[in-house]
């Protein structure tokens, strides 16, 4: 026999042994308790039969009186040896609860609908075929992530996380085994989890399960991150365990995954689904340090909970990364031309730009295609050779002609950046887009009132 299906052999045997005990000590509790049932019935009678002849006026005759006594005394010795049943009734039922809570924990259901493991298991230090084909790759044309497919409620999803496609205008999403995914639903968004799932409308062979939302999660669960190994197409299980939920998040033990974003996080021996690895939110800084990699800080977002999920369409989701990027372009070329000295004859170019490692002329360069950036770039002194200077009032002119289509591209756009239209997710950076926008047209506003 191939080794590999050892550990869901043995898996099943446990199962199997597992649920003919239950149904054993089930019988066992029953037998007894109608005994039980019984002694109590006849209990009761003979007290009965006492208070009525207590009841009565009549004495009662010497016979009565010892064949009452000796009724008594054989129930008392009955009751005695009835008290050890109840024992064991009640360590037989507790038996019986912690079997029930070991064979719930060892397949991801409920305790009280224990059941037998499915073809799923990733048992051992492998995973099986299935769960290995149901990982998918989601290459963008800015970032690679992951992805997986889950059968729930009659339909196939992909789910990840929504950071693993923001930032991407382009997407080629296939499975593990190769398998282009094309044909997809809308997107869906959960309301404050780094989480994103769309329906799958490809025939696909592999598929994950959900773990449901009354599973018992032990403490020191194992469980699997999966992923890509970095440069190749090969899944590797990235092993962990579950310290803690906290509201929407899984606490792992392992703080510092190396899984990719998107990948899901998978019960170590049923292979059942509990999260999605997603990424803790922040709001991309105006100026970002290029001196160093920035440190992405992961979560684990929950599945095995009720959620509410928001229709979108993909484009669209896209399609706000994009125009945010475009907005903090502005409000940093605008922020350049406002570090620049104004007046004189030609732009003082090499000074610093405020909140930033760059200088004026460096962020000119980064826009040079922009109008505005060509404006200063370009901007020329007098020629030494010419006999008349420009006068003072055509030089004030010409700057307050500059620093104003400097606020011009200061005012465009803010009118149509309405941040509750946006998905969830951008709405953190829409604002702060706008609080930054907000601050640099005050400032060339003041530039452009310092001219006389």
């Amino acid at each position: 026999m191939n080794r590999k299906f050892y550990p869901i052999l043995i898996l099943a045997l446990f199962t199997l042994s597992s649920c003919k005990e239950e149904e054993a000590t089930k019988q066992k509790i029953v037998e007894l308790e109608e005994k039980i049932s019984n002694l109590e019935s006849e209990k009761v009678g003979l007290e009965s039969d006492v208070i009525q002849l207590k009841a009565r006026d009549v004495g009662m005759n010497s016979g009565d009186a010892k064949a009452l006594k000796e009724r008594r005394e054989a129930l008392e010795i009955e009751v005695r040896r009835l008290l050890p049943f109840e024992a064991k009734v009640k360590e037989l039922t507790k038996q019986n609860e912690d079997m029930a809570a070991k064979l719930a924990a060892a397949t991801m259901t409920s305790s009280a609908a224990a059941s037998t493991a499915g073809g799923s298991s990733t048992a051992g230090a492998g995973i099986s075929k299935a769960v290995e084909e149901s990982f998918v790759s989601i290459e963008g044309d800015q970032h690679t992530s992951g992805g997986f497919l889950v059968a729930e409620d009659g339909k196939v999803y992909l789910y990840t996380a929504a950071s693993a496609l923001a930032g991407n205008q382009k997407l080629t999403i296939r499975t593990s085994g190769g398998q282009a995914l094309t044909k997809f639903g809308a997107l869906e968004l959960s309301e404050g989890v780094d989480v994103a799932r769309m329906q799958v409308m490809d025939t696909v062979t592999h598929q994950l399960e959900m773990a449901p939302s009354d599973a018992v999660i032990t403490e020191h669960m194992p469980v699997l991150a999966l992923g890509m190994a970095k440069d190749s197409r090969v899944i590797s299980p990235e092993k962990s365990t579950i310290n803690k939920a906290a509201g929407p998040f899984y606490e792992l033990d392992n703080s510092s995954l190396t899984t990719s974003i998107g990948g899901p996080v998978i019960h170590a021996i049923s292979g059942k689904v509990l999260g999605v690895i997603g990424k803790k939110s922040t709001v991309p800084v105006l100026w970002p340090n290029e001196s160093y990699e920035e440190v992405t800080e992961k979560v684990v977002a929950r599945l095995n909970q009720k959620m509410e999920w928001s229709e979108l369409k993909i484009g669209t989701f896209l399609g706000e990364t994009k125009r945010l990027l475009e907005f903090d372009d502005a409000t940093r070329l605008v922020m350049a031309v406002s570090s620049i000295s104004v007046g004189g004859a030609t732009p003082q170019l090499e000074g610093m730009v405020g909140g930033s490692t760059y200088t004026v002329r460096q962020v000119l360069t980064k826009y040079q295609d922009k109008p505005l950036a060509q404006t200063f770039l370009q901007w020329k002194g007098d020629d030494p050779n010419k006999r008349i200077a420009a006068s003072e009032a055509d030089l004030n002119k010409k700057w307050r002609g500059a620093l104003g289509d400097a606020v011009s591209l200061a005012q465009r756009g803010v009118a149509e950046m309405k941040v509750p239209q946006l998905s969830w997710y951008h709405r953190p950076w829409a604002e702060a887009s706008l609080k930054a926008r907000a601050d640099v047209l005050e400032k060339i506003n003041e530039a452009v009132g310092e001219i006389k």
